[in-house]
């Protein structure tokens, strides 16, 4: 299963978290790699970065989204996710299973869209142990 995890940048230790879990479970390839290219470039929307830089960024992001097989929205806690809801949005168009977790998960409409939806990110994570193949 290619899964994409989707979140705020202003959470990066719970992504870095979750990604380093995921890519311990046979089966599963992690296809994001946004907390890694935040961690190397210092923030998730440097100021000084060109707009090729910036459009780079964005592309590998939204080629990483299409090539996936499943969409984990940390719902964010901190701060407003922007990339994260254009990634949902992605996956929904793309026609991904999508599964949510974070304990406001009624902060957006478009949250409802999710087929799982869970109030604890170790719930999802059981959720998609269950589903690699």
């Amino acid at each position: 299963m290619k899964l994409y995890i989707a979140g705020s940048s202003d959470e990066l230790d719970r992504a870095a978290h979750w990604h380093a879990q995921a890519r311990e479970i046979p089966g599963v390839e992690v296809m994001s790699t946004w907390p890694d290219n935040i961690t190397e470039v210092g923030e998730a929307n440097p100021t000084d970065a060109t707009d090729d830089q910036r459009e780079a960024w964005a592309e590998c992001c939204l080629a990483e989204v299409q090539t996936s097989d499943v969409l984990w929205l940390l719902m964010p806690q901190e701060g407003p996710g922007r990339g994260a809801f254009f990634e949902l949005g992605v996956a929904v168009d793309q026609g991904l299973e999508i599964v949510v977790s974070g304990l406001d998960q009624h902060a957006s409409i478009f949250t409802a869209l999710a087929g799982e939806s869970y109030a604890c990110d170790t719930e999802a994570m059981e959720w998609i142990k269950g589903r690699a193949y």
